[in-house]
């Protein structure tokens, strides 16, 4: 009970693993391989009704992989994977069998002890004439052939921002003649790694997107309608707690009864599991609530967790539990401190005290990263590395997490509440990547594709990345003081080291109290959120919906 646990070095918490790697294999007692398990939560193959598939009618899905129910023919298809193609075993048809389970039996038969291959994923290559393309796109029915051109893989930046910037960074960096050979080396190198590009090409994911959210008998198209219609009744009729009516608005579910995964206002949450009918009527018992006020309910996850000084500790696994959750406290209590110390929102200027920390969050501002690029000279601009929140809940200890959390704050974040976080920040970041990806794709197709830039032997090679070779680079500026990382602390010690913890870690710069002024009409006094013109339009733009719903209803 008193010894202190060996002391282990500090690792940076991994990266979050692909949906394929958190899922693992299950297989039934006769080597049926599924999906997921059975609603009764054992590993045996089961198949359910389902009031509308993808094509408008009625039909059947199953828990067996590669078993799918086919309308137009009335039989469930038998698939496997060789070579990174999908290629047929056989049909168990409604005619042959004489009933659905009967056919499922077969299908379930037929897939006993088959082991599928893995799709074969296209490789880097660089062409004779220079071009880099990429070998073959994973999708077995691409139609784009073969060497296809590296643009085409790039990430969707609306779903992954910064992997994309990191994309297209390394792409012109391969054609660009004022960067050296070992730059164009190592971003070359950056591409020949598979997780740094996409599976599928451009082409593809358009193709799948588009047959995903269109047509008229589409359940997804069916429930993202009836989640818009959702956020436009909950913003018309406000907070129950505080009367806000903007686009940051959710739904709670009293006490979480009947609350199913992302919510009403989440389409992918009810596409086959019940459709739009469901979808509405989970809505009707709930409130509406902003994001703020709904984090603050006593129902929140927050209050869910553990608490260290009551956990067991009679086994070493129970030990090593209470270990776990003492240092998630700890990691939370430090976040905790930091967000009262910065004082409130930036934009709405609502006051951080305690108990509400929770509904304050740590926004990556775009205009911060750019400052600490110039003012660190740094060769690459500054990205987002790691989010606030998933350091606080992964299992480094408390001075790997002062050290990381508090340069990514330092560097790159500003404390925003969780109402203005959505909408001045998460809305407006989203809608401008809409279309991003496509502008990019033909960009490089109208330049010819990406092509490596040999440069000339003469050629001195510059010391700053897209620099000119006469431009001196950017002096980096002596740190006022250095990121040391702390000792490690025992679990019995936390509360007692993690304030000497935290006078250690670099302190953030005292906040510099000034006067608002609004970007909107210029004047000082007063934020964007709050200015006068701002929600006189607001008001103006809410009567003539109400106006319109009313006009709706009368007729």
């Amino acid at each position: 009970m008193d010894e202190t646990p060996a002391t282990e070095t500090p690792k940076t918490p991994k990266r979050k693993a692909s949906r394929q790697d958190q899922q693992p294999s299950l297989w039934t007692a006769d080597r049926v391989r599924l999906i997921k398990c059975h609603s009764d939560g054992s590993l045996t193959p089961e198949f359910w009704d389902v009031e509308k598939l993808q094509s408008g009618v009625s039909g059947y899905k199953c828990n067996v992989v590669n078993v799918t129910w086919s309308h137009r023919t009335t039989c469930w298809e038998v698939k496997t994977t060789v070579d990174g193609k999908r290629k047929h075993i056989g049909l168990a048809s409604l005619a042959q069998h004489g009933t659905v389970e009967a056919a499922f039996a077969a299908a379930c038969a037929m897939r006993r002890g088959v082991i599928d291959g893995q799709a074969i994923r296209g490789e880097v290559v660089v062409q004779e004439n220079g071009a880099v393309v990429v070998t073959r796109c994973s999708h077995n029915g691409c139609p784009c052939g073969t060497n296809l051109p590296l643009a085409a893989f790039a990430p969707d930046p609306s779903r992954a921002k910064h992997q994309f910037e990191e994309f297209a960074l390394n792409t012109r960096l391969i054609s660009d003649e004022s960067a050296s050979e070992a730059e164009r080396a190592e971003a070359l190198a950056f591409f020949k790694t598979p997780q740094n590009r996409t599976a599928h090409c451009f082409n593809c994911r358009t193709t799948a997107v588009r047959s995903k959210h269109s047509g008229a008998n589409s359940e997804t198209v069916e429930c993202e309608v009836a989640a818009a219609m959702i956020r436009m009744v909950i913003r018309m009729e406000g907070c129950a707690v505080c009367g806000y009516k903007g686009c940051a608005m959710q739904n709670d579910h009293p006490d979480r009864v009947d609350k199913i995964g992302g919510g009403v206002g989440h389409a992918p949450t009810w596409v086959g599991n019940g459709g739009a009918k469901r979808q509405w009527a989970n809505f009707l018992p709930t409130v509406p609530l902003c994001i703020f006020h709904h984090f603050l309910e006593p129902t929140h996850s927050i209050h869910n967790g553990a608490n260290s000084t009551t956990m067991p500790i009679a086994t070493e696994k129970q030990r090593r539990n209470k270990i776990k959750r003492e240092y998630s406290e700890g990691k939370q209590r430090i976040n905790n401190e930091w967000k009262r110390a910065v004082g409130g929102c930036v934009y709405c200027g609502c006051e951080c005290v305690e108990g509400n920390e929770h509904a304050f969050q740590w926004m990556h501002k775009l205009e911060k990263m750019e400052a600490t690029t110039r003012r660190l000279g740094l060769a690459r601009p500054r990205r987002k590395e790691y989010e606030i929140g998933d350091l606080t809940r992964s299992t480094i200890c408390l001075a790997t997490f002062v050290t990381l959390a508090r340069r990514e704050i330092d560097e790159c974040c500003e404390l925003g509440c969780a109402n203005c976080h959505h909408e001045y920040e998460t809305l407006p970041e989203k809608d401008a990547q809409q279309g991003r990806l496509k502008a990019f794709v033909d960009e490089w197709l109208e330049r010819g594709g990406v092509r490596v830039v040999e440069l000339p032997a003469d050629a001195p090679p510059p010391s700053v990345l897209h620099a000119p070779a006469a431009a001196a680079p950017t002096p980096m500026p002596a740190p006022a003081q250095a990121y040391v990382p702390a000792p490690a602390l025992s679990p019995a010690s936390i509360d007692e080291e993690a304030p000497a913890l935290q006078a250690q870690a670099p302190q953030a710069p005292a906040v510099q109290k000034r006067r608002p002024s609004c970007s909107l009409c210029g004047e000082v006094g007063h934020y964007q959120p709050k200015c006068p013109r701002r929600l006189a339009a607001a008001e103006a733009a809410r009567a003539r919906a109400e106006a319109a719903v009313a006009r709706a209803r009368a007729a």
